[in-house]
């Protein structure tokens, strides 16, 4: 069985009133840090679990 994978990229170029999602200003080094740990993280994952990834949203 296939599973999607949701990633929130939280980084805003400004903050609005409409988003429900947690969100913080673009700093390009928090946003290349979180990107890091991110892909880290999804390499980490047992190949096993990466092989039921159908489909990926960023």
């Amino acid at each position: 069985m296939s599973f999607s994978l949701y990633v929130h990229v939280p980084f805003c170029k400004r903050i609005c009133t409409y988003c429900d999602f947690p969100r913080v200003l673009f700093d390009p080094e928090t946003a290349a840090a979180t990107l890091r740990v991110t892909a880290a993280t999804l390499r980490a994952l047992p190949e096993s679990m990466r092989a039921e990834i159908g489909r990926a949203h960023v």
